[in-house]
């Protein structure tokens, strides 16, 4: 339980606790004295509004558990003081609250202090208006009255409101029926929204603001248009009113009631107004020898009727509404006008253009050649076909007509840019007549006479095809042909031989094997008449080429048979042909040789055939070459190089070679080589027909070699075999031992 213990002072006292358990405890107790109690109070006060409550409030520290003792409106009161703030609430105005002291257990601390808590009044404030019924736009001022310093809304018809500090005066213009009210009136820190002052300002619509034009009908008077009915000189509202020039000033009354106002205007005194005639020319622009009219198309200002005045460089030419002048030169034109009071207009211009274009010639369009022009005629020669005209002016197509005069069997008239005479149109004679209309419609004329005259030749052509040429074989041949006074040529040949272009002066040509056999040939290069149609004539020359038969390898010259029977040395061979076109008609199995005898077929359809012995030796065993490769060489004989065109091997190839199965084939590998070379080879070509290889596009001096390595060079050696050649076709095969 709890248990309490009056101590005395400078005594000790013992307490033995016993418990349940029959557990005892002794503990000794000293009473300590006031020296630690020593608590730190705060008193502070609150005011407050009217219709509000203030506050006392007593706080601080250690008064935990203390006994405060205060005087509240004369009443001692006792308060238990906590960690929270005390606090005495207030309503009345003066309040008094006093702090006596503050004690516990038996310690007291004297205070003694004292706070007023005061009511304060709510602010208030009073809005009057410098008059309250006005004319729409007038200005009224606002004067608002209260405590200095005090703030408040000032709301115009319950709108947004407007913060005010008062006092203070404010201007405004209401253009309708105005409340204007101030409410949530502040001062320190009190506001009134409970009375508030307004004012209401009674708008009546006033006049419009006053504006006029003046003029003058006549000198003597000055006539007022208003926007809004005036009184003047006692006369009923009106808009218009017409006053003496002279009046000096006048004096008009407008609106009504409280709105009513003057207004004073000065008259100034009528002068002749200002007048201003519009003049113009139709047309404005005419050609040389052309018409036009002048004419007042309008008069702005002055009073009709109206007297004319028209001017050219100063001179008077007219005094009618309308003038027709014919100018010679471009020319500007001018207006006075005198209305009838006697006033003078200003002076109005206009101009005339007038258009003298450059005349016009007729004139060949494509040069003279041919066309010569003596005194008005242009002489044609006969040669010609045609001549085409144009104007030395060029217009558009649909402005343009020419016309012919004379017996002329053309297209007549011709509406067109230019125009083409043809010469089988006429005889010897005709007129060429052109019309012209400008951009400005001026009509322009030429005429001109067209003749027929009979013409020399005067440039004729010339061909120089060169000096003569020796060659060898069918070698390309370079020629270098001039030609003269022309446009085109054409090279001919005796021969069979082809050009790369006839149509060049400056062309290679390539001698064909019957152009070699014959020894010589003639090339002729021609140099034609430009048009065909004379006077001048086609021109020729010629030069001989001299070909010989050219050397082949070794010195040997080429034959047109070739002996099968003639011993052959490996890889060598002697024989040539002329050859245009090569052909492997058969391919047959030569003599035997130290190895066996006889040979078998090496080459039949292509395939190897049995009947050949492998690595024995033994006659008509049958068996197959253990290798073997075909190699095609084409041979340029007058360079004495070989070029190999294609392989083909059959059983165990060399790893070098690619296996070739067909004639097929080995003309297609050889195309792909061919076409890589240079010159003459890749022209060549290699066609198969069935068992038929056919060289096509050789030069003579070539040959077609086929060579065979078979056998087991270990037993039989290497075997060689080479075509013999007919004139133009193989017809044997020989075989080689070596």
């Amino acid at each position: 339980g709890v248990f309490t213990i009056r101590l005395t002072r400078g005594v000790s006292t013992e307490v033995t606790f016993i418990f349940s358990d029959g557990c005892k405890k002794t503990k000794v107790y000293n009473e300590c004295g006031c020296g630690g109690y020593n608590p730190s109070i705060t008193l502070s006060g609150k005011d407050f509004c009217e219709g509000g409550s203030g506050q006392t409030i007593i706080d601080g520290t250690g008064k935990e558990g203390s006994i405060l003792t205060y005087i509240e409106d004369g009443v001692t009161k006792t308060q238990v003081l906590t960690l929270s703030p005390f606090i005495i609430p207030s309503t009345t105005n003066n309040k008094k609250v006093t702090v006596v002291s503050i004690s516990k257990n038996g310690c007291v601390q004297n205070l003694d202090r004292t706070v007023t808590i005061n009511k304060i009044t709510n602010p208030v404030a009073t809005i009057q208006a410098s008059q309250t019924s006005i004319c729409s736009g007038s200005p009224v001022t606002l004067s608002i009255s209260g405590t200095n310093g005090t703030t408040a809304n000032l709301y115009t018809n319950g709108g947004a409101p407007q913060q005010i500090t008062i006092p203070t005066s404010i201007t405004v213009n209401p253009s309708v029926t105005t409340t204007y009210s101030v409410n949530n009136i502040s001062l320190q820190g009190c506001t009134n929204n409970y009375n508030s002052s307004s004012v209401t300002i009674s708008v009546t619509p006033g006049p419009v603001e006053l504006t006029w034009t003046d003029s003058c009908p006549d000198i003597s008077t000055r006539r007022f248009v208003f926007n809004t009915p005036v009184t003047w000189n006692g006369n009923s509202p009106t808009t218009i009113i017409n006053v003496p020039s002279n009046a000096g000033s006048i004096t008009v009354s407008y609106g009504s009631g409280i709105c009513a106002e003057t207004k004073v205007i000065t008259v100034n005194p009528c002068s002749c107004p200002e007048i201003h005639p519009i003049i113009s020319a139709a047309p404005n622009a005419v050609c040389i020898g052309g018409s036009t009219t002048l004419s007042a198309s309008s008069i702005n200002g002055g009073v009709s009727p109206y007297s004319y005045q028209w001017k050219s460089n100063g001179v008077v030419i007219g005094n009618t509404a309308t003038l027709s002048v014919t100018p010679s030169i471009t020319t500007t034109y001018s207006l006075v006008v005198t209305d009838y009071q006697g006033c003078i207009s200003n002076e109005a211009f206009t101009t005339v253009t007038v258009n003298n274009p450059t005349p016009i010639t007729i004139v060949p369009l494509n040069g003279t050649t041919g066309v010569e022009y003596v005194n008005g005629t242009y002489l044609i020669c006969n040669t010609l076909t045609s001549v085409t005209f144009i104007t030395s002016t060029v217009f558009p197509s649909n402005s343009v007509t020419w016309s012919i005069l004379g017996a002329y069997s053309g297209l007549n008239p011709v509406n067109d840019s230019v125009i083409t005479i043809n010469l089988s149109d006429f005889s010897s004679s005709i007129i060429l007549n052109v019309s012209v209309i400008d951009g400005n419609g001026c009509t322009l004329t030429s005429s001109v006479n067209l003749q027929k005259q009979v013409c020399p030749c005067v440039n004729p052509p010339q061909a120089l095809a060169g000096a003569d040429i020796t060659s060898i074989g069918v070698a390309p041949i370079n020629l270098s042909g001039v030609i003269i006074n022309s446009s085109s040529s054409l090279w001919t040949t005796s021969g069979t031989g082809t050009f790369v272009n006839p149509l060049n002066p400056v062309t290679t040509y390539t001698p064909s094997a019957s152009d070699v056999a014959a020894g010589t040939i003639t090339l002729t290069l021609t140099a034609n008449d430009n048009d065909g149609s004379g006077p001048c004539v086609s021109a020729s020359d010629s030069l001989i080429v001299t070909l010989g038969s050219g050397t082949c390898c070794n010195g040997d010259v080429p034959k047109n048979t070739v002996d099968i029977g003639a011993p052959m040395d490996p890889f060598t061979s002697f024989e040539y042909a002329f050859l245009t076109d090569l052909t492997i008609i058969n391919i047959v199995p030569g003599p035997g040789n130290a190895c066996t005898n006889p040979r078998a077929y090496i080459w039949s359809n292509n395939t190897l055939t049995p009947g050949h012995p492998s690595n024995n030796g033994i006659n008509g065993v049958a068996g197959t070459v253990a290798n073997g490769t075909e190699e095609h060489f084409i041979k340029n004989t007058s360079g004495c190089s070989s070029q190999i065109i294609a392989d083909r091997e059959f059983s165990n190839p060399d790893g070098s070679r690619i296996l070739l199965a067909t004639l097929d084939d080995v003309a297609n590998s050889a195309n792909a080589r061919l076409a890589t070379m240079p010159a003459p080879y890749n022209s060549m070509y290699l066609t198969v027909s069935g068992n038929l290889i056919k060289l096509n596009n050789a030069p003579y001096c070539y040959r077609l070699t086929a060579t065979a390595r078979y056998g087991n060079v270990g037993i039989c050696g290497a075997g060689m075999a080479d075509t013999t050649l007919t004139d133009k076709s193989v017809t044997s095969f020989n075989t080689l031992n070596t």
